[in-house]
């Protein structure tokens, strides 16, 4: 739809079109602004205004956004996605009538933003605090990340999260390091298995998933560093890095402690219920970095 109108001697063109909105400043002749509105009236049939758009399904857009993840990213990453992608999928379904990508608007997406901050978290320890403004952050920019997909895809012309503020978060919190005392500590209370992994931690910095990966193949006794390369199961953030191995580092190696049957045995079941163990025995709760 489309028509003119005069504001203080001037006259505007107002121009809606699937849900949205452009107008225009014409001049003083009324004459001009009828030519205008029928150019256009041709150019909205004609779709020149840049508001056509091949519409689709919320489900099939997820799943194609998922199989281009799939190609693109670390699998935890799509993993990541997966769970946001579930979260806001839950609410569309049990919120809203949505069911095509057109009908997500700000307004959507802002409330959204306020369902997910109340919503409990699923940690038992934060769930009376609900979900962090961090978290809900992050999901939200995963969803422009997704919404901005589909606009290269063709699918979208403007982000619906365009302008939806973030919340705020404080962002001065000073970083926990263990102190040499709390590392003996630890190592002491490690049980036998779990010693050289810790002990692989500490002097290192590898991340989990680093570890978890690591193969004989990876590490070089000559030079005394340990390799850390992409993989099929893990995409680090620079495709090479090399770690110097300390002198125990080696000895620990070569006593075959840090790999068993090529890869470091972390992926067995009860990894878990030993790695809370020796935290326990420790004495100090503390968080692994994750790929």
């Amino acid at each position: 739809m489309a028509r003119i109108y005069k504001r203080d001697k001037v006259w505007y063109l107002d121009i809606r079109v699937n849900g949205r909105r452009l107008r225009r400043r014409v001049g003083t002749s009324k004459k001009i602004a009828e030519l205008a509105l029928k150019d256009a009236e041709v150019k909205v049939a004609r779709h020149e205004f840049g508001f056509a758009r091949r519409d689709i399904a919320l489900s099939k857009l997820f799943e194609m956004f998922l199989e281009y993840s799939q190609a693109h990213h670390r699998a935890g990453s799509t993993g990541r996605f997966r769970s946001i992608i579930d979260n806001f999928t839950h609410y569309i379904h049990t919120k809203t009538n949505i069911t095509v990508l057109s009908e997500i608007t700000t307004e959507t997406m802002d409330q959204y933003k306020i369902y997910r901050k109340a919503a409990p978290s699923q940690s038992s320890k934060t769930s009376s605090k609900g979900i962090t403004a961090e978290t809900v952050n992050f999901e939200l920019k995963t969803l422009t990340n997704i919404f901005n997909r589909a606009i290269s895809w063709g699918y979208l012309t403007d982000n619906p999260l365009k302008n939806v503020a973030r919340f705020k978060v404080d962002k001065a919190k000073s970083v926990r390091f263990l102190t040499i005392q709390e590392c003996q500590r630890l190592l002491k209370a490690s049980s036998e298995d779990m010693y050289p992994i810790f002990f692989t931690y500490l002097n290192t910095g590898m991340r989990k998933s680093e570890l978890i990966h690591l193969e004989w193949s990876d590490i070089d006794f000559g030079r005394k560093m340990i390799n850390i390369h992409w993989k099929e199961f893990l995409r680090p953030s620079c495709s090479s890095l090399a770690i110097p191995q300390t002198p125990a580092m080696g000895v620990a190696a070569e006593k075959s402690i840090v790999c068993i049957d090529g890869r470091a045995n972390l992926k067995s079941a009860t990894t878990n219920v030993r790695w809370s163990k020796n935290r326990r025995a420790f004495g100090a709760t503390f968080l692994l970095a994750e790929q």
